[in-house]
Order: C-alpha cells, then structure tokens, then sequence
C-alpha cells in the first residue's frame, strides 16, 4: 500500500499543477488573442503547452 504522505504529496502538486493551468488559461486569453496576430508569417509558440508538459511530467512522478 502507497504511503500516506507520499499520495497526500502527489495530489497537493496536481492540484497546483491544475489550479495554475486554470488561472494562466483566464488570464492570458486576451494577450494569446493578441499574439495569434502579432505572429502572421512566424512561428508562434501557445504557452498552454507549457502547461500541458507541467501535466505529463506530474504524471511520470507516480
């Protein structure tokens, strides 16, 4: 059986991970809006992917 205080960590860090997608998602929309514009004929990077990779990596720490 998994230790308590390992599993307690582990949902603690998701929900960080989770509550900083939630946040970044609300508050960058606009600028996002704006930098899908800005970036006509560049490489554009979306930050959401940023946290995408967060979520993966939380996910191999099992």
């Amino acid at each position: 059986m998994a230790d308590p205080d390992h599993v307690v960590g582990l949902v603690v860090v998701r929900c960080v991970l989770l509550a900083g997608s939630v946040i970044h998602a609300e508050a960058a929309q606009s600028i996002e809006r704006y930098r899908e514009r800005a970036a006509e004929g560049a490489p554009y990077t979306h930050l959401q992917s940023v946290w995408y990779f967060a979520r993966c990596w939380s996910c191999r720490c099992r």
